[in-house]
């Protein structure tokens, strides 16, 4: 399954680069999240998901890879649901275009239901993210202004 788009965030590449990887926000924004460590280039995720058909609690590993700050990296998740392969690519001044492309495949649960469905989810839970990490965003560059 792939899954693709284009986000605008209120803040330079750098703070949005910053507060992508950083383990607090990840924790605060992804939905469902109780848990983020990182372990050098390795995040360990920990969530309880309750939305729909999809409930319970699950971990992963989320792998940092080729990062290019502030630019691009690639993230390689495994988790009980399915393995996904996510590129990211950063660019603007004042303002951040954040364009994704993810390749996943379906493990599980999931494989029990269609596409449809399924992007509909993908698609609920990129809007709270996103949602969270432009607020994270507006409260970093509100502090960082003199």
């Amino acid at each position: 399954m792939r899954f693709e788009g284009r986000r605008t965030l209120p803040a330079p590449p750098l703070v949005v680069w910053e507060t992508l990887l950083d383990p607090l926000v990840l924790r605060d924004c992804i939905p469902g999240c109780r848990e983020v460590r990182r372990d050098g280039a390795d995040y360990h995720v920990r969530a309880t998901i309750r939305m729909l058909f999809l409930r319970g609690s699950y971990q992963g590993r989320i792998r940092l890879v080729n990062p290019v700050p502030p630019h691009s990296f690639q993230l390689d998740a495994e988790t009980a649901l399915g393995v996904l392969s996510a590129v990211i690519r950063l660019s603007g001044d004042t303002a951040t275009t954040l364009v994704y492309h993810c390749d996943g495949h379906l493990e599980g649960v999931l494989l029990r239901f269609g596409e449809p469905l399924i992007r509909s989810l993908a698609n609920r839970l990129l809007d709270q993210y996103f949602a969270c990490l432009a607020s994270s965003l507006r409260r970093r560059t509100a502090l960082q202004e003199p």
